[in-house]
C-alpha cells in the first residue's frame, strides 16, 4: 500500500472548503496518481510486477490497472499532456503565466481572479471563463488563492538589501568597538492601547450552536479611548525599565500611585498621545536610572529607537553624551523587522490586554475606566513580559548571542530574498520572474551582429548564466553596497551592471532561462562522421536521413517551445511595462526641503548633536511665524471689525465688479446683506448673486450699482441718479461720509 499524498505542510490561507482549496487538493491528488502510475510502469518495465493488474494492488490504486497498461503499451498520455489542444494556453505559456504569478507575489503585487483574466487574455485573444481559473489551478497546485496581508509602500520600499546590510554593519561595528555587553542593549518605543481593548476580538475559543443559524456574536465595549506607554526591553530578555503611561485628560487618580513597589512615570496630555516633554521627562526620570542599574556601568549602553521625532530631541541627546548612552535610529520604515518591540515584544502585550479590558467589561458590563488603567496594563504587561518573548523578539530582529563567547552578534543572513522581494517594486534595477530569456536573447543577438555565421555549442551545454542560484556572486551587487554576503537563493534578483562602456545586453545578469536549444549545422553532424558517404546500402542511408529528420523535427519543436515561451514573457512584460508607464504619469512629484534619513544612524556624536540642534531652531522659528501670523490675522480682524462698526451695514458702498472682489470684499458685501461669510470665492459670489437675483431693486441702488455695471454702466446713468459718482480709482469700499467729501 502505497503512502497517501505528500502536501505541503504550508496551509492555504484560502478557505477550506472553498473552489480553490478543492481545485488544489484534486490538483495534488493528480499528481499523486500520476507518480504512482509511472512508478507502476517503471517497475513494469524493470521486472518488479508480474502484470499490470499486480502493479496497480501492490501501490494501492487497484482501479488503474487498465491505464498503467495502456502507457505501458503506449496508447495513453499523461492528464496534462492528453488534454493541451483542449487549453487556451500552450504549455509554455502555462507556465510562463505561473512564473509571472509567484514573480508579482513575491513581490508584493499578487494576482486575483480579476487582474489574472487581462493577462491571460493578452496571451492568448480570448477572455477566459470564471471557472477557468479554478482547472488552471488544479494544473498547478503548487500555487493557491489566498488571501494577502496589507504592506505599506514605504515600508515595502524602505526594507530592502543595502539598506538592511548597512545597518546590521553599523550596529555590529558599534558593539565591537565599545565592548557592548548583551544587557546594555535596549530598544524603546511606544504603543497605543484603547480602553475598549480594540476593535479586534481576541482568539479565545466560545461556544455555540452548531445546528442555529443565529451569527456568531460576542458583545465588548465600543470605547476607543487612547492611551499611550512608553516601553523598553533588554536583549537579555528582561524589561528592567519602568514604563512611562500617558492618559488623556488634565484629572489625577490617586488609584495611579497606589503600587508603591514598581517606578514608572504617569503622565497626561490632552489627547493621550507622547510629546517632546513626556519622552524626555521618561528618558531622564525612568530609563537612566533604571538602566544604569541594571547594566555594566564601565560600559556604554547601546539604545535603539526609531526615528520618532520626539526621541531625538536636543535634550535627550544631551542627556545622553552626558550618561554615556549611545542613541542608535533604526532605518525609517524597517522598524516591523528591525524593531524587536514591534516584532515581538508588543504583540502578546497587545493581547494581553485586550484579554484584561473583555474580562473587566464581563465582571461590570462597563467600558474599562482611566483611573483602573494603571493596574490593569501591569496585570498584562506581567503576563506577557517574559524571558523567552522578548529573547525571540530580538533573535527575530537579527540580533542575538554567540553561544561560545555569549557577546551580542547581528545575524542579517536571518533575513532572505523573500523578505526583500517587496522592494523591487520601487527598485532601479532589472527584476524579472525566474526563467525570463533576455540574457540568452541578448547573446543571441550580440553573437549575430559579431559573427553572423556563429552557432551554439555542440554539445548545448550552458552558458554562464546558468549558473546554481546559490552560487550568488557578491560582484554583481550594486557598487555602493558594503560586501556581505548577498541574500541566500535569490533567482528573482536581477541587479544591472554600473559599467557604461559594457553593451545593453551585458548590463543584465541573469538565471538560466528556457532558452537552451542546440542548433545543429549539417556539416558538423556526427551522423556524417558516423558514416560512410560512399554507402551505398539502401537501408543504411534510410536510417541515416530519419534520424536526421527527427532531430531537425526535434529542433524544431524545442525553437517553437522557445519562441512561445519568449512570446509569452513578452506579452506580459509589455503589460507591466503599461501599468509602471500609467503609473508614471499619474505619480505627481512633491517637493520636500526637510532632511530625510534613509539608513540607520548614530545620533549621539556630534554630527546628531548639530543637527538636533538645527531641528530645535527650526522649530523655534517655525513656531514664531506661527505666532506673528497669528497675531497679524488678529489684527486684521480688529481692524475689520473696527470699520464694520463705523460704517454700519447701510453706510458701505462696493465701487467695484463682483468678479473683481476678493474674499476679504466679498465678506463685506455679505456682512452688508446679513448672509453668511463662510465659504470659497465662488460659493460667496454665488450666494451674494442668488440674494440679488430675490431682490432686484437693490442692483440700481447707489451702494450696489457697481458690482453689476462697473464703471461703464455709471457713465450712462441719467444725470441726478447719483449725486456724487466714484472717483476714476474706484476704492472696493467707500462710506456715506466719504462719498460726500469726494
Amino acid at each position: 500500500m502505497s503512502a497517501p499524498p505528500q502536501h505541503s505542510t504550508r496551509r492555504p490561507r484560502g478557505p477550506k472548503g472553498s473552489q480553490a482549496h478543492k481545485a488544489r487538493e484534486q490538483g495534488l491528488a493528480d499528481d499523486h496518481h500520476e507518480k504512482l502510475v509511472q512508478e507502476a510502469v517503471e517497475g513494469i518495465q524493470r521486472g518488479e510486477y508480474s502484470s499490470s493488474r499486480d502493479a496497480a494492488e501492490k501501490l494501492g490504486i487497484p482501479g488503474a490497472y487498465t491505464t498503467i497498461w495502456r502507457r505501458l503499451k503506449g496508447r495513453a498520455l499523461p492528464r496534462k499532456k492528453a488534454f493541451v489542444k483542449y487549453q487556451l494556453l500552450n504549455p509554455q505559456q502555462e507556465e510562463v503565466l505561473k512564473k509571472w504569478v509567484q514573480f508579482l507575489a513575491l513581490s508584493g503585487r499578487p494576482l486575483c481572479k480579476r487582474t489574472i483574466a487581462p493577462k491571460i487574455q493578452d496571451l492568448c485573444g480570448k477572455v477566459p471563463s470564471r471557472r477557468y481559473v479554478y482547472r488552471w489551478l488544479r494544473r498547478h497546485p503548487d500555487l493557491t488563492l489566498g488571501r494577502a496581508i496589507g504592506l505599506d509602500t514605504k515600508r515595502a520600499r524602505c526594507f530592502n538589501y543595502q539598506t538592511v546590510q548597512h545597518h546590521f554593519n553599523l550596529l555590529q561595528r558599534e558593539i565591537n568597538e565599545k565592548d557592548i555587553p548583551i544587557q546594555n542593549i535596549y530598544n524603546f518605543d511606544e504603543i497605543g492601547i484603547q480602553l475598549g481593548g480594540g476593535r479586534t476580538i481576541s482568539g479565545e475559543l466560545h461556544f455555540f450552536d452548531t445546528h442555529g443559524k443565529a451569527p456568531r456574536y460576542k458583545v465588548n465595549s465600543d470605547s476607543l479611548e487612547l492611551v499611550t506607554i512608553l516601553e523598553s526591553v533588554c536583549a537579555d530578555g528582561s524589561a528592567p525599565i519602568g514604563p512611562a503611561i500617558v492618559l488623556p485628560g488634565v484629572k489625577m487618580h490617586e488609584e495611579w500611585f497606589t503600587d508603591d513597589d514598581r517606578e514608572y512615570l504617569v503622565c497626561t496630555t490632552d489627547n493621550g498621545w507622547t510629546d517632546d516633554e513626556v519622552c524626555k521627562n521618561w528618558f531622564t526620570k525612568c530609563f537612566i536610572p533604571h538602566a544604569q542599574a541594571h547594566s555594566d556601568t564601565s560600559k556604554p549602553i547601546l539604545l535603539l529607537y526609531d526615528g520618532h521625532s520626539s526621541h531625538s530631541t536636543h535634550d535627550i541627546i544631551e542627556a545622553a553624551l552626558a550618561n554615556n548612552i549611545i542613541l542608535f535610529c533604526l532605518p525609517p520604515h524597517t522598524t516591523h523587522r528591525l524593531q524587536p518591540c514591534d516584532v515581538g515584544a508588543f504583540s502578546p502585550l497587545k493581547r494581553a490586554w485586550s484579554s484584561r479590558c473583555n474580562i473587566v467589561f464581563e465582571e461590570t458590563h462597563q467600558p474599562l475606566g482611566l483611573k483602573d488603567v494603571v493596574r490593569e496594563y501591569f496585570c498584562a504587561r506581567d503576563a506577557s513580559f517574559k524571558t523567552d518573548t522578548i529573547k525571540s523578539a530580538w533573535t527575530k530582529s537579527g540580533i542575538g548571542v554567540d553561544e561560545t563567547t555569549g557577546r551580542p552578534v547581528c545575524n542579517p543572513g536571518l533575513f532572505t530574498y523573500t523578505d526583500f522581494a517587496p522592494s523591487m517594486l520601487s527598485s532601479t534595477q532589472l527584476h524579472v520572474p525566474d526563467g525570463f530569456p533576455a540574457d540568452q536573447l541578448g547573446n543571441t543577438i550580440k553573437n549575430e551582429i559579431q559573427d553572423d555565421s556563429a552557432s551554439s555549442s555542440e554539445g548545448g551545454e550552458d552558458d554562464d548564466g546558468s549558473d546554481s542560484d546559490s552560487d550568488f556572486d557578491d560582484s554583481r551587487l550594486d557598487p555602493g553596497l558594503p560586501r556581505a554576503s548577498a541574500p541566500p537563493g535569490s533567482p528573482l534578483s536581477r541587479s544591472a551592471s554600473s559599467s557604461s562602456q559594457a553593451s545593453l545586453w551585458s548590463n543584465f545578469s541573469m538565471p538560466p532561462g528556457p532558452l537552451r536549444t542546440t542548433y545543429l549545422d549539417p556539416a558538423s553532424s556526427d551522423l556524417d562522421a558516423s558514416e560512410s558517404d560512399d554507402d551505398t546500402d539502401s537501408e543504411s542511408a534510410l536510417r541515416k536521413w530519419k534520424r536526421k529528420m527527427q532531430q531537425y523535427k526535434d529542433q524544431r519543436d524545442q525553437a517553437r517551445m522557445d519562441r512561445n515561451t519568449a512570446a509569452a514573457h513578452a506579452v506580459l512584460a509589455a503589460r507591466e511595462l503599461k501599468g509602471v508607464t500609467a503609473q508614471l504619469n499619474a505619480k505627481k512629484q512633491a517637493r520636500s526641503r526637510r532632511t530625510i534619513h534613509i539608513t540607520s544612524r548614530i545620533v549621539t556624536n556630534e554630527e546628531g548633536r548639530a543637527e538636533a540642534q538645527r531641528q530645535k531652531t527650526a522649530r523655534e522659528e517655525k513656531a514664531r511665524k506661527e505666532n506673528e501670523n497669528k497675531e497679524k490675522r488678529k489684527d486684521e480682524e480688529a481692524a475689520v471689525r473696527l470699520r464694520r462698526l463705523q460704517v454700519g451695514r447701510d453706510g458701505m458702498v462696493f465701487a467695484s465688479t463682483l468678479s473683481s472682489q476678493k474674499v476679504p470684499g466679498l465678506c463685506d458685501i455679505a456682512w452688508s446683506l446679513s448672509l453668511p461669510e463662510t465659504g470659497t470665492k465662488d460659493e460667496l459670489i454665488t450666494r451674494i448673486k442668488s440674494y440679488f437675483e430675490l431682490h432686484p431693486h437693490l442692483r440700481t441702488t447707489p451702494r450696489f450699482i457697481a458690482l453689476f455695471e462697473g464703471k461703464r454702466g455709471l457713465k450712462r446713468l441719467a444725470a441726478g441718479e447719483l449725486e456724487n459718482p466714484p472717483p476714476a480709482s474706484r476704492p472696493r469700499l467707500l462710506d456715506r461720509t466719504n462719498m460726500t467729501n469726494l
